[in-house]
């Protein structure tokens, strides 16, 4: 008898690894300036603090600020404020702790009374501590508690704001690529860091004719994109080596590939808080991974270039099962 040639065709399902954000580092504020807000803690009552509008009523319970809307105009909400004197361009670290209510809870950054010169703004507050990070763009800035309407209270305690030095993070990672030249601009990312679709750090191996093989490196916060283009791993084909870095910070981006850095870009105004969030590795991803590592610093330019730079020198790691020693590494070895 004779046996028939059959081929089955099978579909691998996609594979991801998702690192968990316990896992991974983040950066925490340094402090280098003093307290900026006054009576912040209500221990002189409400003293500091002004009404934004005539229907706020301000009152200090079990030592929190309560803020009221006192119901006569449900068409405007309870408002607070304090202006705090900054500095153009250096970057602050606001605190607040939200006690909850039977509003809704917000909290804004702005350079104006009336609301105008929006900063920063985190609104439907859960109970906890809310953070912020800013640069400021005047030399006075106001911040703002919101709360409900319709005679709706919110209770506010512990408004810090201080200076600091910026945020950031650095990432590196070397492997393995296949990608083709698909004319779409969105290839496939090698990690992807995100909250959600705006709120991001990423690096995108492009996929877009001429530029397929280009990274970009990538931050998003509140919709707002920042990009780099750092440079090209190399033509479309399988398994392209590569070794790509970013550093992503409060005022700065940047990234490198295999030994060479791009010019940094020095517009984003902030750093998107990821400390909580998982970080995929390998999204819509093909190829091999060597090493991936993250930094909660900025490991600068020269960082970049050190964690990218192409091995100069041939390497033979070799691994035996047993007892006593199980592997070495022979660095002058060459095939």
């Amino acid at each position: 008898p004779s046996l028939a040639n059959t081929a089955n065709t099978v579909t691998r399902a996609a594979e991801t690894f998702t690192i968990p954000s316990a896992n991974l580092p983040w950066p925490s504020p340094q402090y280098i300036g003093s307290e900026l807000v006054s009576n912040g803690d209500f221990s002189n009552g409400t003293t500091n603090w002004e009404k934004r509008f005539t229907v706020t009523d301000l009152s200090v319970v079990n030592g929190a600020l309560r803020l009221t809307e006192d119901g006569s105009d449900d068409s405007s909400s309870a408002r607070a404020f304090q202006t705090i004197t900054t500095v153009v361009g250096k970057i602050y670290y606001l605190s607040v702790d939200y006690l909850g209510g039977t509003g809704s809870g917000a909290l804004f950054v702005n350079t104006s009374f009336n609301f105008g010169g929006a900063i920063a703004s985190k609104s439907s507050l859960a109970v906890g501590t809310h953070t912020i990070v800013f640069v400021a763009t005047a030399t006075t800035t106001y911040i703002i508690l919101g709360g409900g309407n319709s005679a709706q209270y919110n209770d506010f305690d512990n408004i810090s704001v201080r200076e600091i030095n910026p945020l950031s993070v650095s990432i590196a990672m070397d492997g393995r690529a296949t990608f083709a030249d698909t004319g779409t601009y969105a290839g496939s990312f090698p990690y992807l860091w995100d909250a959600d679709n705006n709120n991001a750090v990423a690096a995108l191996i492009r996929g877009d004719g001429a530029n397929a093989g280009k990274i970009d490196v990538e931050q998003k916060i509140s919709g707002v994109r920042d990009v780099v283009t750092a440079g090209r791993i190399g033509d479309p084909d399988v398994l392209v080596p590569y070794k790509i870095a970013q550093r992503s910070g409060s005022t700065f981006l940047n990234g490198a590939v295999n030994g060479v850095e791009a010019t940094a870009n020095t517009t984003p105004t902030a750093l998107v808080d990821l400390s909580a969030t998982d970080l995929d590795l390998a999204e819509t991803y093909m190829g091999t991974i060597g090493t991936f590592r993250v930094w909660d610093r900025d490991i600068a330019d020269t960082g970049l270039v050190e964690a990218t730079n192409p091995s100069l020198e041939p390497s033979l790691s070799l691994t035996f099962e047993g007892t006593g020693t199980n592997s070495f590494i022979v660095n002058d070895w060459s095939e």
